[in-house]
């Protein structure tokens, strides 16, 4: 099913101000991505974008179906925007019934477009499963399977669930986390095994324990790597959380260079009202010239797109 239309979306929503008025201060902007009404369901979100071209594809969680009908279904939606980030037309990827269909992320596999999602059901009863597909040149899906990678649970399942794929020296590649740091390669087909595992090592950061979110994104000049994270502080005898957005750069060894020591995102209190925003998390970060666009789900809720200079995210590395 694909779904088509002219829609030009609006540039903020309510909850995204406060992201907004961050970015802002960086010398870039923000714009909302509101694509709930078109695509059916309460909570379009975690999105991660891809160019191609002369136009952007970007891949969404989508969760609660406003058809009461599917209340148990979770999709994958593939979306397709003009370049000023107009929508074009969507197509339904993946459908998960009685389990959360999370998080997809894109990468090249030897030069296939590929994306990975998340698959869990409960409160990690299974832990996380890995989906990973290839896409052909009319995006559809040619080849999918669940990747088994080396410190896996029973069943095939994780316990890690934000990962980023990659390719390193010419195999595929998987950073498992970034603190501390795990790197698992393809020794065999859809076979990983660690390759990489040091110590922890951002030592300034003290806003909880770095995650990966976005990237890796190549910076050709210095041919290194930016890779995007999030983090969060819980509030003792509490479950409210405030979340934080980072950025670190690393070496082609995966070596950590200089990283963010204070957020650039930082987001507000889970207590505070709903149209504030309270958890901002990049899945999808892209390089065109000097320019990063970064896609970002928030509150769980909504999507975005943070046009930043490169330049301006590399003044708050240390």
């Amino acid at each position: 099913e694909v779904i088509y239309s002219n829609h030009h979306l609006h540039p903020v929503l309510d909850c995204t101000r406060s992201v907004q008025s961050e970015i802002e201060k960086l010398g870039g902007s923000f714009r909302s991505l509101p694509v709930s009404e078109l695509f059916g369901f309460r909570n379009v979100f975690n999105p991660s974008l891809v160019k191609k071209e002369d136009s952007w594809l970007i891949a969404f969680r989508c969760s609660e179906p406003t058809d009461e009908k599917e209340s148990k279904q979770d999709q994958i939606i593939l979306a397709e925007f003009s370049k000023d980030f107009s929508f074009s037309k969507s197509q339904k990827l993946f459908t998960e019934v009685d389990h959360s269909c999370e998080d997809p992320r894109f990468y090249y596999d030897n030069g296939q477009l590929s994306l990975s999602y998340v698959r869990y059901r409960g409160i990690w009863d299974l832990g996380t499963q890995i989906i990973n597909c290839h896409l052909n040149q009319c995006l559809n899906v040619i080849r999918t399977e669940q990747l088994d990678i080396g410190n896996n649970t029973k069943q095939g399942c994780f316990f890690e669930k934000n990962w980023l794929f990659t390719e390193r020296a010419g195999r595929r590649a998987v950073i498992y986390s970034i603190e501390p740091l795990i790197v698992y390669e393809e020794i065999n087909a859809g076979k990983f095994e660690k390759t990489i595992e040091s110590d922890k090592q951002f030592k300034l950061w003290k806003y909880g324990t770095p995650r990966a979110s976005a990237g890796p994104v190549f910076i050709p000049n210095l041919n290194q790597n930016l890779v995007f994270f999030h983090s969060h502080v819980q509030k003792s005898d509490s479950k409210d959380r405030v979340y934080f957005t980072g950025a670190a750069l690393y070496d082609q060894n995966y070596r950590l260079i200089s990283y963010t020591s204070d957020p650039f995102v930082t987001s507000t209190s889970m207590q505070n009202p709903s149209n504030e925003a309270y958890c901002t998390l990049p899945y999808g970060a892209v390089l065109d010239g000097e320019t990063l666009y970064v896609s970002v789900g928030i509150n769980d809720r909504e999507s975005g797109i943070i046009t930043l200079p490169l330049k301006n995210l590399f003044r708050t590395l240390k």
